[in-house]
């Protein structure tokens, strides 16, 4: 199906980009004629920004107020780590490799009150997990290098943690 001779893909796309360019605006409580002179910097035609600031005069407060008590992007909380360990082991018709891995899957809530991004949503929205994959879970796998990059990594951001709270 074609609408203004747009498909569909192009019509989604065009959906999102407006919904992040409004949701920036928002973001930056961008007055009418702030919003303008961004709109301005960019190679978007004046047809183009009229019809923005239009839809922005008619309905960016109200839009910005609904967005106050809500908490926009809150990132998920982690609510259970798990991990297993595998060694692989020797059979008469294969090589011991012996190059043990640890799978860990993070378990999380999005906050019920949270806003993502319209990005956000458009990709979260789409059935495209598997079946034997559960939402709000994250599965990974590491061999011993991988694994002790990690834990470096979360040491190094425990510590900037911990000097930022003393």
């Amino acid at each position: 199906m074609e609408l203004y001779q747009l498909t569909l893909d192009e019509l989604d796309t065009l959906t999102e980009g407006c919904s992040y360019i409004f949701e920036q605006a928002a973001y930056m409580s961008l007055k009418t004629k702030s919003f303008q002179n961004h709109l301005s910097t960019t190679a978007m035609n004046e047809d183009k920004i009229k019809v923005f600031i239009t839809v922005w005069e008619q309905g960016g407060e109200m839009y910005m107020e609904s967005l106050k008590n809500q908490q926009f992007g809150y990132p998920p909380l982690v609510k259970d780590i798990r991990w297993e360990l595998h060694l692989p082991l020797a059979s008469s018709t294969t090589k011991l490799d012996r190059a043990p891995k640890a799978q860990i899957e993070f378990a999380y809530d999005v906050p019920k009150n949270a806003i993502q991004p319209s990005s956000v949503q458009a990709q979260t929205s789409k059935n495209s997990l598997p079946l034997d994959r559960q939402p709000n879970r994250l599965l990974f796998e590491m061999n011993h290098k991988e694994l002790s990059d990690f834990a470096k990594q979360i040491e190094l951001i425990q510590g900037q943690l911990d000097s930022l709270s003393s």
